[in-house]
């Protein structure tokens, strides 16, 4: 968002328009992350009122975020955190229980510094969420990258100690090439 102005004018004057943009908008304060903000179309989709969410923050993200599929969100979230402009965003997927759905639904979303005070700190974050689910194949491919993150998270320290030749054995398993003995 333009850096200049208030919070309070930058935050009326998307809730002009916000219900012109596709997805779930989010605004939240980068100190507690508690959300001050959700677009008609998030509350819609999360089947709650803001004052019920903002009355449990902890229990707002836990319940409604797969938070194992943040990888390296809040490292980034911090990066920017920091930054004197409010150029810097990034963009990750992120799995959220919806109302009406019994499953994760996968969510493509993007995050940038919403507003700075007077100091240059980052005070509020804004994320734009839009589902993906009806990509039939990137969902698939979402589980498995999580998949493959949790089990390396998992093995790390039994694969650094494995030695030179058991790890070139292992890539060359990885790959689907077949081990001959040379005698």
């Amino acid at each position: 968002m333009n850096p200049g102005g208030t919070f309070q004018q930058k935050l009326k004057q998307l809730q002009a328009f916000s219900h012109l943009i596709p997805g779930m908008i989010i605004i939240r304060r980068m100190d507690d992350f508690c959300p001050v903000f959700i677009s008609e179309k998030g509350l819609k989709s999360l089947g709650k009122e803001l004052t019920e969410i903002q009355a449990e923050p902890d229990n707002f993200q836990n319940a409604y975020f797969h938070n194992e599929d943040l990888f390296d969100y809040r490292e980034k979230l911090a990066g920017i955190q920091t930054m004197a402009e409010n150029t810097s965003s990034f963009s990750f997927f992120q799995q959220i229980k919806l109302a009406q759905e019994n499953e994760w639904i996968w969510h493509s979303c993007s995050a940038e510094i919403f507003h700075l005070d007077e100091q240059g700190k980052s005070t509020h974050i804004i994320t734009i969420a839009n589902p993906v689910n009806h990509l039939k194949h990137l969902p698939n491919k979402l589980n498995r990258l999580v998949a493959e993150n949790l089990f390396f998270k998992q093995n790390l320290e039994k694969f650094l100690l494995l030695g030179k030749r058991e790890k070139e054995v292992l890539r060359l398993v990885a790959l689907g090439k077949k081990l001959s003995r040379n005698r």
